[in-house]
């Protein structure tokens, strides 16, 4: 059995332009590898191209549009959603295992990796018990409070 001490959690940061995944987008998000003892393996960030298709929920753009400076940073020089996936994946493969990702709150920001993950890579955040090749090894965290 495999104690904490022995994961890497992959704490994650997203930011959206609106609240569903598929009409809106993700903008940006960041990764950081680390472990329960403070010893960290890198981090990954990134800022990708809008989904096609999809629109800013004028809500949200109204948010992001009082916070000087907030839009300019979650979307300045995007890339591929793709290409910004595969690198991703890559990554997480790269960093010591078992892995298990992490973020406050899981159920809004592991739905949003979950869906980009899904639709631009063969891995999810959890993966049924027939696939052998993981990028995650047991379930999400939640690090709210």
């Amino acid at each position: 059995m495999t104690e904490p001490s022995d994961w890497t959690y992959v704490v994650t940061d997203i930011e959206v332009d609106g609240p569903w995944a598929g009409a809106n987008s993700m903008r940006s998000f960041a990764s950081v590898a680390t472990t329960t003892d403070g010893r960290t393996f890198g981090e990954f960030e990134a800022v990708l191209e809008p989904l096609p298709g999809a629109a800013p929920n004028p809500r949200t753009k109204e948010w992001f549009d009082s916070e000087p400076g907030t839009w300019e940073a979650a979307t300045a020089d995007p890339q591929p959603v793709a290409q910004v996936m595969a690198g991703y994946v890559e990554w997480v493969r790269s960093l010591p295992g078992p892995r298990a990702f992490a973020a406050a709150p899981v159920s809004f920001d592991g739905t949003w990796i979950d869906y980009y993950l899904r639709r631009f890579t063969p891995y999810g955040l959890h993966q049924g018990p027939y696939e052998e090749d993981r990028l995650f090894h047991g379930p999400a965290l939640c690090l709210e409070a």
